[in-house]
């Protein structure tokens, strides 16, 4: 009983968490190796419009360009900031972040994708986010983390994969 009742409620939803800019709507670079029609808003089109993914997560949001055009996104209406976290365009949410690099003595590389739900409230410096107008509380200071796979149709054309994404959930 309990596991029909949970078939019935469950439904499906595509996330790719790990998302690249190749370039800022102005034409400059973010990810040399990134296409460059995978601009903020570009992004957007391609997993709402033709790709179907509900959810996603893109990592560059502490590029200064970038920055520039998620306002630019939220100013003319095209893209709305959620109330609970995430931008919205059309059906899909975006989630904005920052890669971090990590290298242990002996050991190769580990990327961390942190994602962080607002971005009127939170500005981002260099791969940090910063409280830019109240000091931090015990419920805003630490990011939890979610063992989930990114999992669905992937927009980027990465040819690696990353799991363990850690979301910042306020």
């Amino acid at each position: 009983m309990l596991m029909k009742q949970a078939e019935q409620t469950l439904k499906p939803y595509y996330a790719d968490l790990h998302i690249h800019i190749g370039r800022t709507n102005s034409g400059r670079p973010v990810k040399i190796s990134g296409s460059r029609n995978l601009t903020f808003a570009g992004i957007a089109r391609e997993a709402a419009e033709r790709k179907g993914i509900h959810l996603v997560g893109i990592i560059d949001c502490h590029v200064p360009g970038v920055q520039e055009d998620i306002k630019a996104s939220l100013a003319s209406g095209e893209m709305e900031e959620l109330e609970g976290g995430g931008i919205r365009y059309k059906e899909t949410t975006i989630l904005l972040g920052s890669e971090i690099e990590i290298r242990e003595p002996g050991q190769g590389a580990a990327h961390v994708a942190g994602l962080f739900a607002k971005f009127g409230r939170y500005g981002f410096a260099y791969g940090v986010a910063v409280q830019t107008d109240e000091e931090p509380d015990a419920q805003h200071a630490a990011p939890s983390c979610s063992g989930q796979k990114p999992a669905g149709r992937s927009v980027s054309s990465g040819g690696h994969s990353h799991s363990r994404p850690y979301l910042y959930t306020p």
